[in-house]
């Protein structure tokens, strides 16, 4: 649209343009694919919250976090599984496997287990 218009002769910005649209429900089509990565099944619980969202520590090693993202490359998914020490936001460990499937997760005894 924006090129269009710009292309006819009208002094826009892209951000006006783009405002516009959105206020008309309009918005540009993607040449990207759309993915789903997460498909959960319909009886599955969610994961609960076991710290309650409180994310205060006052020592090392008492509380760490993770998380697991993706980035999408040429060549397909590139997967990135993170854990970090809350208390000093150190990263001890970083994981980059060929799929979700390869990703090894600490049980409770501290050993991993496949997921």
């Amino acid at each position: 649209m924006y090129t269009e218009l710009r292309d006819e002769g009208w002094p826009v910005n892209h951000k006006r343009v783009g405002r516009l649209m959105a206020l008309d429900g309009l918005q540009g089509a993607s040449r990207r694919k759309k993915w789903r990565t997460t498909k959960r099944a319909k009886d599955a619980r969610p994961v609960p919250d076991l710290v309650d969202r409180d994310f205060a520590v006052d020592r090392c090693d008492q509380l760490w976090v993770a998380d697991i993202t993706y980035v999408p490359t040429w060549s397909g998914f590139l997967y990135l599984a993170v854990v970090v020490d809350a208390f000093s936001r150190r990263v001890p460990s970083v994981a980059e496997p060929g799929s979700l499937a390869c990703l090894r997760t600490p049980d409770a005894t501290g050993s991993t287990s496949a997921q």
